[in-house]
């Protein structure tokens, strides 16, 4: 063995506050859980974070969960697939695996497939397990109250191999340790009980017996260099480098009280956990907890970090304490700071109400300005174009100017406009522009002051803040009179909350890289474009009404210092508000969780943004300084998983496979939760179904989302996490939906529904077509019978019209678009006139019928021959009958036809006498000559002839012996011209109207 020599090295520490990142407890921030809070016990035994991003806290009542909101208990009782009541020691495999070791019911292997328990009963020593850890091998090594054993990946317990004169089988395991070479060191509760597993056996470890006559080892652990620091109870903690013990002088309780535990971070600090608080150890420096804290008296179990970097402390009767480092480095001061300013030579200058504090490197150093102000209460604090320093007081020396070549100074005695000035800047014709509470004066570079107060030109003579644009025109925020704009020492504009300004309080007001103003008012905060405002206040989001400064940082953030302390918002959302992209911006305030230890901030302070991107903030008990762009760079994305899903009254926790909702399901209870436990209370959660909803939810603090009656179909439901730096997880958690339908939701019952309407529709439209067949034929029938009866009509119409019209002329008068007014000329026809003679004595003593019925039989013979021989019957006028040939149809043989159709109704007439009861003789005039033929009337119409020469014919049959017929001479001209000699006797009458006119008749036939 190599030989160890025991050197006592005492380590010599500062009793100071360190300068250190970790040097001073007011750069801590803890927070502690305990039983009001929901955890089931006081008293932690061990504490692990498993790869899905939840702590899991060890107690001898159960296993509890925590995701940083709420604390789940599991054991045996409420899981029936746990075999555990108490959970006294974890550890999480390589593998993922969570390994529960009880009190007094061995230990449970708990992974995504299964669940395992080993006991006395299948191979472990003894059922109260004290410790466990893995090697290389990835065995897994189990200490109980009675001997070690370990579990091959196969699931065969072992019991390691030991050296002769090492007895493992009853002794009682306090720790167990793999070190960087996988080598296992095995701590129990008896003197000098520390054994390391090396060739394939445990042997004793006999280093320390050299140094040491007796000694109690309580604790083991690695640093990140390869050291092994051991604690050794009451004796103090000794280091091992390469071989060689070193006695740790940290002048803390480390020297004197037992160290539990000892635990090296991702930094290399070593944190070691004692039975009187918690001790930290890093860039060779100790640092304790002050009396106040809990983590100062309690005993501290066990330390673990999680995967941000949070310290979770286990104690013994304390509940859970997490400790990390604060996002702002705290310098606590007993006075409250109104202005910091840094010089161009990297000098911080921190005004306070008791005078100026100048800082080096982060380091208060003496300087002869601070010792010329004194107590003397400093406003403000600016550095000119040359590098001096402008310094601004509420009393006498009241304005300073510090330059390389002394210090100088204005008051009421040099014109000052009034000794208690709150700000002044050097503007760039180099005049110095001095606010003060009675009136703005500017000093000129030879020497003069200018003021504008009251008496001159300004209504509010109360300066607050003094500012030049990127155009030079100077800029005056006053105390309720808004803000006046000077150029050339004039004032040139004033904005009021007339104008739309937030408010007329200016605190501070200042330009971004665009050139929009951004003004801080006690009303919120205004953006002026050069044209409009737009303001900002706690309706949409800033959080506040009274905000003093606003900085933007390199990473784009906006910080705010307000009324409520201080905040930040994404640069990007305030322009997106402005522009109306967005309806509401969040605001993320910092308090003591975050490491913002401080009673708030002032409302004229001043902070500052220094070379480095550092932001400065002022408070009122001190400053605070916060790195955004390391910050940025520690950050962790969160982690986001879904635990459960309700539907109505049925938890389902197999979330690997889709999730079927039974059709009726009213409500889906969703619950889920998010893992980043750096400021758990500022984390907030997003979610979206997809297949419901197009787009994610507003951010909210909800754990759990519902839903109700979703349609049929399939979803997949998303949830995402946002964390107090505003990073979101990686991947969001899913699980997957399928909500089944009912019957009638279904595509088969909608086919047999669709089916069944459209047969039904078919059989109606079948049934509607045959019965419209049906109808139309027997319409078509209707319209047939109608359409014979009325071609019947018509020919009944027809016929009738040509009975009673000639043919030619009855064509003339149909149709629509018949001739109304028939009247045609005739230059020659014949007309003939024919009576019956004595017909009132021939027929007074018959009946009415019997005449009639005579009459009709002769005048339907000379009918009958008319038709037979072209001739026109005009009309019948009582037993007269007339009739004309050469109308309407032209004859020129009009005379001769005509007299042949006398001489035939003398024919006819002899005929009829045959069988008549009645008797009849006739006789027969004719004439020839020019007509007027026509029809007249409108409903019962007739074809008549009109002229002398029916006149004529009329004379003719008057003057004519019964039995002959009687012509003119015009008719006998006419018959001989066609070489047919009449044989006739001539006979002068006298006519009326005409006088004496020949006429021939001719003999009775």
């Amino acid at each position: 063995m190599k030989k160890i020599i025991l050197a006592l090295t005492i380590f010599t520490f500062l009793s100071s506050v360190l300068s250190a990142q970790f040097s001073s407890t007011d750069n801590y921030v803890t927070r502690v859980w305990n039983t009001s809070d929901g955890l089931s016990s006081n008293s932690i035994s061990d504490i692990v974070q498993t790869q899905d991003g939840y702590l899991y806290f060890g107690t001898y009542e159960s296993l509890i969960r925590f995701d940083g909101k709420d604390f789940t208990s599991l054991n045996k009782y409420n899981h029936p697939e746990l075999t555990f009541i108490s959970a006294r020691t974890l550890f999480q495999d390589s593998k993922g695996n969570l390994w529960v070791g009880s009190n007094d019911e061995g230990v449970q292997k708990l992974s995504k497939s299964e669940q395992i328990t080993y006991s006395t009963q299948n191979g472990l020593p003894n059922n109260s397990v004290r410790a466990i850890t893995e090697d290389k091998q990835n065995n897994i090594w189990i200490g109980t109250a009675s001997g070690i054993v370990y579990i091959t990946p196969e699931g065969e317990i072992v019991s390691p191999g030991c050296a002769k004169d090492v007895n493992l089988s009853h002794i009682t395991v306090s720790q167990l340790y793999c070190d960087s070479a996988y080598k296992i060191w095995l701590l129990d509760t008896e003197a000098k009980g520390i054994y390391q597993y090396a060739d394939n056996m445990f042997q004793k470890y006999l280093d320390l017996d050299e140094s040491f006559s007796d000694y109690m080892v309580s604790s083991i652990a690695q640093d990140s260099m390869g050291n092994f620091w051991i604690g050794l109870g009451y004796d103090g903690i000794i280091k091992v480098k390469n071989g060689f013990i070193s006695k740790v002088q940290s002048n803390t309780i480390l020297d004197s009280v037992p160290t539990n535990t000892i635990y090296t971070d991702k930094s290399g600090a070593l944190w070691f956990g004692t039975e009187k608080g918690l001790v930290l150890y890093k860039d060779g420096q100790f640092s304790t907890y002050e009396d106040k804290s809990i983590l100062a008296k309690t005993s501290i179990n066990k330390i673990f970090e999680d995967r941000e970097g949070n310290i979770w402390v286990a104690t013994d009767n304390e509940g859970i304490v997490k400790v990390n480092l604060g996002k702002f480095k705290m310098n606590i001061l007993d006075t409250p700071v109104n202005a910091i300013c840094e010089g161009m030579d990297g000098k911080v200058w921190i005004g306070t109400d008791e005078g100026l504090l100048c800082y080096k490197d982060d380091v208060k150093i003496n300087h002869e300005l601070c010792d010329f102000i004194g107590n003397v209460r400093v406003r403000h604090i600016e550095t000119t174009s040359e590098g001096d320093i402008l310094v601004s007081c509420y009393s006498s020396p009241s304005q300073i100017l510090y330059t390389k070549d002394g210090i100088k100074n204005w008051t009421t005695d040099n014109g000052l406009a009034g000794n208690k000035t709150r700000v002044a800047i050097e503007t760039r014709n180099h005049d110095i522009y001095v606010g003060t509470t009675t009136g703005l004066s500017v000093i000129h570079e030879d020497g003069s002051i200018t003021n504008h107060t009251n008496a001159t030109d300004m209504e509010c003579e109360y300066v607050m803040c003094i500012y030049q644009d990127s155009k030079g025109d100077i800029w005056v925020g006053t105390d309720g009179g808004g803000i006046y704009i000077l150029r050339n020492g004039e004032i040139i504009s004033k904005f009021t909350s007339d104008d739309g300004m937030a408010g007329n309080v200016i605190f501070k007001i200042t330009q971004d890289k665009k050139g929009n103003y951004w003004i801080c008012t006690g009303s919120g905060v205004s953006k002026y474009d050069g044209k409009s405002f737009f303001n900002y206040n706690s309706s949409n989001g800033l959080g506040s009404d009274s905000i003093f400064q606003m900085l933007v940082d390199q990473t784009d953030t906006a910080w705010f210092v307000s009324n409520r302390g201080i905040s930040s918002i994404n640069y990007k959302d305030l322009i997106d508000l402005a522009d109306g992209k967005v309806q509401f911006i969040n605001s993320s305030y910092y308090t003591q969780n975050d490491g913002l230890k401080s009673s708030g901030a002032n409302s004229t302070a001043l902070s500052m943004i220094d070379h480095y991107g550092r932001i400065w903030l002022t408070l009122s008990d001190g400053f605070a300084i916060y790195d955004p762009l390391n910050s940025k760079k520690a950050n962790v994305v969160p982690l986001i998983t879904i635990e459960s899903v309700k539907l109505d009254d049925t938890y389902v926790t197999d979330l690997k496979n889709p999730v079927t909702i039974a059709p009726g399901t009213k409500h889906i209870d969703i619950k889920y939760a998010g893992f980043s436990f750096t400021s758990s209370d500022r984390n907030r959660y997003t979610h979206k179904m997809e297949g419901f909803e197009d787009d994610y939810s507003e951010l909210s603090d909800s754990l759990v989302v519902s839903y109700t009656n979703l349609k049929p179909g399939n979803y997949t439901f998303y949830v995402n996490i946002k964390n107090s730096e505003g990073l979101f997880a990686e991947n969001p958690a899913s699980v997957q939906f399928i909500q089944k339908p009912f019957f009638y939701q279904t595509y088969l019952f909608w086919i047999v529904v669709i089916t069944l309407i459209t047969t039904i529709i078919i059989v109606i439209f079948l049934v509607t077509k045959h019965q419209y067949k049906k109808r139309q034929l027997q319409l078509e029938t209707k319209i047939q019978m109608a359409t014979v009866e009325l071609e019947m009509a018509k020919d009944d119409s027809d016929r009738l019209l040509r009975n009673i019209l000639p043919n030619s002329i009855s064509e003339r008068m149909k149709g629509l678009g018949g001739e109304k007014t028939i009247a045609d000329s005739y230059a020659d026809v014949t007309v003939l006139f024919a009576d019956i003679v004595n017909f009132t004595k021939t027929t007074s003593a018959e009946s009415a019928e019997v005449i009639v019925e005579s009459l009709n039989k002769l005048i339907s013979r000379f009918d009958q021959r008319a038709a037979r021989m072209g001739i026109e019957k005009i009309k019948t006028i009582g037993d007269a009958y007339m009739a004309a040939c050469g109308v309407p149809e032209k004859n020129p043989k009009h005379s001769e036809q005509m007299l042949k159709f006398a001489i035939g109704m003398f024919k006819d007439l002899e005929e009829y006498n045959k069988t008549a009861l009645i008797k009849f003789n006739i006789r027969i005039g004719l004439n020839s000559g020019p007509v007027i033929a026509g029809v007249i009337g409108q409903n019962k119409f007739i074809y008549d002839i009109w002229g002398d020469t029916v006149n004529v014919a009329s004379r003719m049959e008057s003057c004519c012996n019964p039995g002959h017929i009687r012509i003119t001479e015009h008719v006998k001209n006419n018959i001989e011209t066609k070489t047919v000699h009449l044989k006739c006797r001539m006979e002068e009458v006298d006519i009326k109207g005409k006088g004496l006119m020949k006429t021939y008749e001719l003999p009775e036939k």
